[in-house]
């Protein structure tokens, strides 16, 4: 789990979030978990992973970004309180605890589990299923 406090231009408070991810990725495209709406940015800008002495914070395709003030190009370790700058959003580290992250699931084997132990709730699945069939047929935008 890493919280932030995230800071950009548009905001006259900062958002507090809260992730789960082992993995998590900021930028402007809508893959990432933490958008970043500056034109500038790149779909995935960075990259932030579990470290033994912190998080690594990773520039893909050489994006440079700031950490507590010194520009950055390539990867950093950063701890509580460290401060991340990609163009005009800071974002502050302000709890990183990985016991409490998701680590990789097995979908399939948690839906065929599921299916096969809770018969009764069969019903219900096979409507969720058709939901998101007809959720990937929507386009927004």
């Amino acid at each position: 789990m890493i919280k932030f406090e995230i800071y950009t231009d548009d905001s006259d408070s900062p958002q507090s979030v809260t992730l789960f991810f082992r993995t998590i990725f900021l930028g402007s495209g809508k893959s990432s978990h933490i958008k970043i709406t500056d034109q500038n940015v790149p779909p995935q800008a960075i990259k932030i992973t579990n470290s033994p002495k912190g998080v690594l914070i990773e520039g893909t395709q050489n994006f440079p970004f700031k950490l507590n003030g010194k520009k950055i190009i390539g990867s950093k370790v950063a701890r509580i309180n460290d401060r991340l700058i990609i163009e005009n959003t800071l974002i502050i580290f302000k709890e990183i605890n990985y016991d409490n992250s998701h680590g990789p699931l097995n979908l399939e084997g948690l839906y065929d589990d599921f299916h096969h132990n809770y018969e009764e709730y069969e019903n219900i699945l096979t409507a969720i299923e058709k939901e998101l069939i007809l959720s990937d047929d929507v386009s927004i935008g």
